[in-house]
């Protein structure tokens, strides 16, 4: 995978062709529901229906989700050509964690909305920091921390994972910005020897959708 949820793209794609065509029997939650159910997580699925900034989880087998107003952010993606299975990315993970590493994590998840949620960036600068996955993910991937460090340095406001990886997503004040984030991101990975693909882009509001077009 990239870490862009496109396996969830792709059950949301015949879940929402198949209901269409049966006349739209299940309504978006059931959905939802359905589409958790193939994925086993919400955390992809959610923000692929619904588009834009989603908080989701499970409450008695069914999905429990918003969407949020999100600040039109852009969006600096590079994607390194590098192969690691999802069952390699989950095995990198601890078994347990300390427990302040939990409540470091837990103490910024609310921050992290809110700063997205308003386009505080310096507000996003302190806070998008992680210690249940980055830590040991990072390193999975050659040039990775360089890459980070390099969006850092050409002005990113926060930079990730996007996922488990391998792509490396970096939030912006400005689309010129994003550009030379995105460029310095790339140069990273490629001294790493890895092959990238890069992108400037935005949140997307609307979430999955069918068209119905007669000919």
């Amino acid at each position: 995978g990239s870490g862009l949820g496109s396996s969830s793209s792709a059950i949301l794609l015949g879940l929402l062709g198949a209901n269409a065509l049966l006349g739209q029997p299940l309504s978006p939650l059931e959905l939802l529901t359905l589409a958790h159910e193939m994925e086993g997580h919400p955390d992809n699925v959610t923000p692929a229906l619904l588009g834009g900034l989603t908080i989701s989880t499970i409450h008695h087998a069914h999905v429990l989700a918003r969407k949020i107003p999100v600040a039109p952010l852009p969006l600096a993606v590079v994607i390194p050509q590098f192969d690691l299975s999802t069952h390699a990315a989950r095995a990198a993970l601890p078994k347990q964690y300390p427990l302040p590493d939990i409540v470091y994590n837990l103490g910024r998840v609310p921050l992290v909305v809110e700063a997205l949620r308003t386009g505080d960036l310096p507000l996003l600068t302190q806070v998008m920091d992680d210690r249940l996955h980055q830590p040991y993910r990072l390193p999975l991937y050659p040039g990775a921390q360089a890459a980070f460090d390099a969006a850092r340095g050409a002005g990113a406001s926060a930079v990730a994972l996007s996922g488990a990886g391998p792509g490396v997503i970096a939030f912006c004040a400005d689309a010129a910005t994003a550009q030379n984030i995105a460029r310095a991101m790339g140069q990273a990975f490629c001294q790493a020897g890895l092959t990238v693909w890069e992108c400037v882009t935005g949140v997307a509001d609307t979430g999955a959708r069918v068209e119905i077009r007669e000919e």
